[in-house]
């Protein structure tokens, strides 16, 4: 596969752990009422960077966890900041999910466990869109790896373990 599907999978793997485990922790604890969308958001965020963060600290021990991203192979990025470069490249979709779930929250009126269900998966999904859609579009044209965090000569490249 190539290094944008590579980027694509391991940021989405991420994504939908964050936004699982957000749901199973937000269905287990009671939160007031009205702070329960941002919650939502901010918990799902959390735990999406901090499981790509953990993940790939721990795949640079020992190669075979990369395959919690579903591929193991380790981005580079040419320089020594690798992990500051690709743990942006996954906080800033996640802003921007959180900022687009902030939309149809404030003209949806449901019930708040559905309306909490609905922010986590647009936040989710509109992360995933974000960076899906941007780091297809970031090959033809660098100057949008602004948009993912990064400077465009920060573009990922995945070379198998063994092979680096």
């Amino acid at each position: 596969m190539n290094d944008s599907g590579n980027a694509i999978i391991r940021t989405l793997t991420a994504l939908a752990v964050g936004a699982i485990v957000s749901a199973i922790v937000l269905a287990n604890i009671t939160v007031p009422e009205d702070a329960e969308l941002q919650l939502a958001g901010f918990l799902t965020i959390v735990f999406s960077n901090a499981y790509y963060l953990v993940i790939t600290w721990l795949a640079r021990r020992a190669p075979w966890v990369g395959y919690l991203l579903l591929v193991p192979n380790e981005p580079t990025y040419g320089t020594g900041a690798d992990h500051l470069w690709a743990f942006l490249r996954t906080l800033i979709p996640s802003i921007a999910g959180y900022l687009l779930a902030l939309i149809p929250e404030s003209f949806i009126v449901i019930d708040p466990a559905t309306q909490t269900t609905l922010v986590v998966a647009i936040v989710s999904t509109s992360q995933g869109i974000y960076y899906a859609v941007l780091k297809s579009l970031e090959s033809r044209a660098p100057w949008l790896s602004v948009l993912l965090g990064g400077r465009p000569s920060a573009q990922p490249r995945y070379i198998p373990r063994h092979a680096a």
